[in-house]
């Protein structure tokens, strides 16, 4: 059916979208085995990337599925939402949301492939044991990765992407009382009410969000929605405000969590980066950044072990990064490395109160100092290093 995108500038609209499963939580390739399609015939589907925090391109987060004309529609004008979704068994899961999605031109999808350096992606598919049964030699899967590797097919602000930490699962029949699942086939999508994504990403976001605000707020199509759908009554912007929006007046913190930690920021991506090379500078070995949800892990000549959280902040604003990062880093080196060093690498130097607060709890702050990084170690270990 032929789209007027001019009627649908106006209206936003929501699909899900079915990705392939991936066992290593979508962060590249790995060896996927599905049952048609490209990725059967390839051994790669590039989904795979999703998850990849890598992905930003010019401050705009990158990421694919497969499209159909009318998802491209509304993308022509930012107002489409994406939720996707996975089959692991009989069971239906979601993966991760996007919302405010644009379509990536041609012209736009080989710049992100050239500007992310996608070419350098052979050697990760070539060590997997599937794609070296499906290609004959490496020289082949180049070419075949050369002709396909830019297709990523969407973008969207980075405070709009979210990918679940676990995925979410969608009850059978919770959303179209007539269908047990929703579309299962990776080159079909199903049309939702925003309300049904809502429910679904409360599990895993705040109120407050701007996923969740994207999907509260502005006039969604029921054009999308198969007709069993458009025969339930839908929600109101009162009725979801009311059910998932967040107070008017929110704590100074609840608000850093929106605006300063869930965002994909690339402020973070570059604080990794550059404190990754000032501890090869110092002579830092064995540093493994993004393991067992901790940002980076390394080994320090004179400390030891250290586990740390990144957390970027401006100055002045670095109160809330640490009261967040304490929580995890503990958590981690409770639950992970008993006897490694929690650190808090901050975007911004800490007030003093901070630094004695930080090092009173036996907790390592750093922070950009120039063009290096100041370490504060704390005096003592507040817990004892527990056996493993």
């Amino acid at each position: 059916m032929k789209v007027d995108i001019n009627k649908l500038s106006s209206l936003k609209a929501v699909a899900a979208k079915p990705v392939l499963w991936s066992t290593n939580n979508y962060t590249g390739p790995c060896g996927a085995i599905v049952a048609s399609g490209y990725a059967k015939k390839n051994g790669f589907g590039h989904e795979e990337w999703n998850n990849d925090p890598a992905r930003i391109w010019k401050g705009q987060r990158v990421f694919h599925t497969e499209t159909k004309t009318r998802l491209d529609a509304y993308a022509q004008r930012g107002n489409l939402a994406l939720l996707m979704t996975s089959m692991r068994g009989d069971q239906q899961y979601a993966m991760g949301i996007a919302c405010g999605v644009w379509a990536n031109s041609d012209i736009d999808m080989q710049r992100i492939a050239a500007g992310l350096n996608f070419a350098g992606e052979t050697e990760r598919l070539w060590a997997l044991p599937r794609i070296q049964k499906i290609f004959k030699n490496r020289a082949s899967l180049e070419r075949t990765w050369q002709e396909s590797m830019a297709w990523i097919r969407w973008r969207c602000p980075t405070d709009l992407y979210h990918w679940f930490e676990e995925p979410i699962q969608i009850p059978p029949y919770s959303v179209n009382p007539e269908r047990m699942v929703l579309a299962k086939m990776h080159s079909s999508y199903q049309g939702i009410r925003p309300e049904h994504a809502l429910k679904i990403a409360s599990h895993a976001l705040p109120k407050g969000h701007p996923i969740m605000d994207w999907l509260i707020e502005g006039d969604f199509d029921d054009n999308l929605l198969s007709r069993p759908l458009r025969r339930q009554p839908g929600s109101t912007k009162e009725h979801r405000r009311a059910s998932y929006g967040a107070p008017a007046a929110q704590e100074p913190y609840l608000r850093y969590l929106n605006e300063r930690v869930i965002k994909v920021d690339p402020k973070h991506a570059d604080l990794e980066a550059r404190f990754h090379a000032y501890l090869g500078s110092i002579g830092v070995c064995d540093i493994l950044p993004n393991q067992d949800r901790i940002d980076l892990r390394f080994d320090h000549p004179e400390k030891g072990p250290v586990i740390a959280e990144l957390k970027p902040a401006e100055p002045g604003e670095t109160k809330y990064a640490i009261r967040f990062a304490i929580g995890q880093v503990l958590e981690y080196r409770h639950a992970l490395h008993s006897k490694a060093m929690p650190m808090i690498i901050l975007g911004a130097k800490p007030s003093d109160s901070e630094r004695d607060f930080v090092g009173s709890l036996g907790i390592a702050l750093a922070w950009p100092d120039r063009k290096s990084f100041k370490l504060d170690w704390p005096s003592r270990r507040l817990f004892p290093v527990k056996s493993d």
